[in-house]
């Protein structure tokens, strides 16, 4: 990425380097609250400096591409795992669903006890 974004300058590649190299600390520091918003920011940052790049060198299209591609596969799909916990006390009444819909008709004609 960063001799994508230097175009053979030594410097700046560098300089583009470190600041790759920075993001995964400023991850690991941060807190369980914070990392969606970092990620976005940092998401949303790169997608302006890859626009913008592609606006200036069409020509870089492809590599750029081609290194989309390259990270793509070395990094395993996206797992999501989801927990759901729920808590019902006295006479109160629960309608869970995890996947799908769930109709609901609570009539005269279906409440309990009538």
């Amino acid at each position: 990425m960063a001799r994508l974004f230097s175009r053979g300058d030594d410097r700046e590649e560098q300089r583009i380097s470190a600041q790759l190299d920075r993001i995964p600390h400023h991850l690991e520091i941060a807190s369980e609250a914070e990392l969606d918003g970092i990620r976005t920011a940092l998401a949303d940052r790169w997608r302006v400096k890859l626009t913008e790049l592609l606006e200036e060198y069409p020509e870089l299209e492809a590599e750029l591409r081609a290194l989309v591609e390259e990270v793509r596969a070395s990094v395993p799909e996206a797992q999501q795992f989801f927990t759901q916990n729920n808590h019902s006390h006295d006479q109160s009444r629960q309608y869970v669903v995890q996947h799908g819909t769930i109709v609901i008709n609570d009539g005269p004609d279906t409440q309990q006890g009538s």
